[in-house]
């Protein structure tokens, strides 16, 4: 899992968000997301925690605090396990238990996930 297949990866999913990183630990990224009017907003910071090439990427996630609620923070992580012939991708993000509007930030992310996730098995397909 190299970083360009990552980057393309990531671009086929979110043509609207703009991100870019290195892959070291410690390394933050912005995302943004495109408005109407062409200026870009920020929406989440990132900070990748573990990268073990082909096995293992773990990002703290810094969400942006809202008029609902602050700032929270949360993990991100993608692990790859080769099976004959294939590569089994799992993905777990969370606990929202620790997070103060950890209800509200789950039904949030569930609803992200619900629309990138059939982008992402056609892009990895």
């Amino acid at each position: 899992m190299g970083s360009d297949y990552l980057a393309r990866a990531y671009r086929k999913i979110h043509v609207q968000l703009s991100a870019t990183f290195q892959w070291a630990i410690g390394d933050k990224a912005v995302w943004k997301a495109l408005r109407a009017d062409g200026s870009w907003e920020e929406r989440v910071v990132i900070e990748v925690v573990n990268y073990t090439p082909y096995e293992h990427l773990a990002i703290k996630i810094f969400h942006k605090a809202t008029a609902d609620k602050p700032q929270e923070e949360s993990f991100l992580h993608f692990n790859l396990v080769s099976r004959e012939n294939s590569t089994e991708l799992t993905i777990k993000q969370g606990d929202f238990s620790s997070i103060p509007s950890g209800e509200k930030s789950y039904h949030s992310c569930q609803q992200g996930w619900e629309y990138i996730l059939p982008k992402l098995i056609e892009t990895c397909s």
